[in-house]
């Protein structure tokens, strides 16, 4: 006789008239993970055979009390009675605050803690008084001190250009630091570093993958398993162009330096299969395909803005990275990693007797003595 269809037919009817047999995201609350797309999902693809969506997002409850905020339920809170009492950025940052899956609770003391924290971003975008103005006066001798540097940094940051991934004209001192930082603590912490190219040049994806090929096929052997020391690692970073060596309670200083330069000789030996790289490549992939929550993505993508740093940059770096042989990494290895000490800048944090003892075995290049 006359009736109705379920509410999960009603749906795969409507999409499939309105939206087609396939259709790329489709939405809802994750209370309706259960019946209802999976019944939604069965009905249309038994109709089609075809994929029904691509993509699910399910977003969390908001709760009232510990309960679902529901029409059904009758606890609603609409935007006009929130927008009486509250700011309109007091509720957007309570709803950013939190990951789209997760349930977002809502009661006074949330609310609270919302309008607080918008009051201290409000706080710290108001214009600095000028000059020191009512300052003490051993703070206003310290923020005009400061003045200076910063006016000079942000002056040689324009020379970089608005819309181009371009390096700022900064002078660099011509003698890189050699520091070694004291105080109390029973291992060291030894970090190198040294200039290469950044992201957008074409030996950009070789250096990101001898950086993982020296850490596997090198300092984890020699620092770690040999040397002792909790780990030891190389890093790239492809956005300023640095390459980097560093190790973690560490019980040595002068011998892992030594470390760095064996890695130097290590990459340019060879010692390494096609293998190598394709597993060096999928761990590079590996990071530039890891999925951040919204809060570091947004900043990283800020960054990027900042800095000029388009997709289309990043997507050719990565193409590239695909690409990538040997070969090519054998020959970036040739042209960066020529065991020169003197382009490379070292920081050791350690104890005093630690630095001292590695200084005795380091006379040629010793390091500058601070305490932190």
């Amino acid at each position: 006789g006359n009736g109705r269809p379920g509410w999960h037919i009603e749906c795969s009817a409507m999409s499939i008239n309105h939206l087609g047999e396939q259709i790329d995201i489709h939405g809802g609350g994750n209370d309706l993970i259960f019946p209802h797309h999976e019944n939604e999902i069965a009905q249309s693809e038994a109709y089609s055979g075809k994929e029904f969506a691509k993509y699910w997002i399910h977003n969390g409850m908001l709760q009232l009390s510990g309960e679902k905020m529901s029409k059904s339920v009758g606890n609603l809170v609409t935007i006009e009675d929130f927008l009486a009492a509250h700011p309109a950025d007091a509720l957007r940052l309570m709803v950013l605050n939190s990951g789209y899956r997760n349930p977002l609770t809502f009661n006074d003391e949330v609310i609270k803690q919302s309008e607080k924290a918008l009051n201290r971003l409000r706080s710290a975008l108001k214009p600095a008084l000028p000059e020191g103005e009512g300052l003490p006066g051993e703070d206003a001798d310290m923020l005009a001190k400061a003045a200076a540097p910063i006016e000079t940094l942000t002056g040689a940051l324009s020379t970089g250009g608005n819309n181009a991934f371009i390096p700022p004209r900064l002078d660099v001192a011509s003698d890189l630091p050699m520091e070694g930082w004291h105080t109390s603590t029973a291992v060291s912490f030894v970090a190198q570093t040294f200039a290469t190219v950044r992201l957008g040049h074409a030996d950009s994806p070789a250096l990101s993958v001898i950086a993982k090929i020296m850490r596997a096929m090198y300092l984890h052997r020699e620092i770690r398993e040999k040397g002792g020391a909790y780990g030891g690692f190389a890093l790239y970073n492809a956005e300023d162009g640095l390459f980097s060596f560093g190790s973690y309670r560490d019980p040595h200083i002068a011998s892992t330096l030594k470390v760095y330069a064996g890695a130097t000789q290590f990459i340019r030996s060879g010692k390494f299969s096609d293998e190598d790289v394709k597993e060096a490549i999928l761990q590079v992939c590996s990071e530039i395909d890891k999925p951040d929550p919204p809060g570091p993505a947004a900043r990283k993508a800020f960054y990027r803005q900042v800095i000029g740093l388009s997709d289309q940059t990043r997507l050719r770096n990565k193409e590239n990275l695909l690409k990538l042989t040997r070969k090519a990494v054998m020959d970036a290895a040739d042209r960066y990693f020529n065991n020169t000490e003197s382009n490379k800048a070292v920081a050791v944090i350690s104890n005093r007797d630690l630095i001292d003892a590695a200084n005795s075995k380091m006379s040629d290049h010793p390091l500058s003595i601070f305490a932190v």
